[in-house]
């Protein structure tokens, strides 16, 4: 009875290895379409609003700004830059578009002048406004 109950609990652990490394082949066969070009980096570039004063562009004109010079965005979000700023009417308010890219796209993006979200440490996500992520409308339209 006990060598029948180590023969069970030696095929159960024989088999939960198979599955095992089945799953682990899996999982790995399942990254093989992921390469560092298709690797998400972000991106970010000032809103250059000003403080009492608003202004500067959305992150809506920024992705476009982005597609235009062919870079693929995969998600814009807003925040913060994370530096200090003075308290002061016209100064900077230190708003950022955060955009996730292909890494393969990042030589495109910092030329048409976005930066690397690494270059930025105390930077920090915040909601954007609905007005941020609206482009105005086209005046051409009317």
């Amino acid at each position: 009875m006990i060598l029948a109950a180590m023969r069970a609990t030696s095929i159960k652990l024989a088999a939960s290895g198979v599955a095992a490394l089945l799953g682990l082949a899996l999982a790995s066969a399942g990254c093989a379409g992921v390469t560092a070009a298709t690797t998400p980096v972000e991106v970010y570039r000032s809103l250059g609003s000003k403080q009492c004063e608003g202004g500067g562009k959305t992150a809506a004109q920024l992705r476009a700004q982005l597609e235009a010079a062919k870079v693929r965005v995969r998600v814009t979000t807003c925040g913060r830059d994370g530096r200090m700023h003075p308290a002061m009417c016209g100064a900077g308010d230190g708003k950022i578009a955060i955009f996730s890219i292909d890494a393969q796209d990042f030589a495109r993006a910092r030329a048409a002048g976005f930066g690397a979200l690494t270059d930025l440490p105390g930077a920090r996500r915040e909601a954007c406004d609905l007005d941020e992520l609206t482009p105005p409308p086209d005046e051409t339209r009317r």
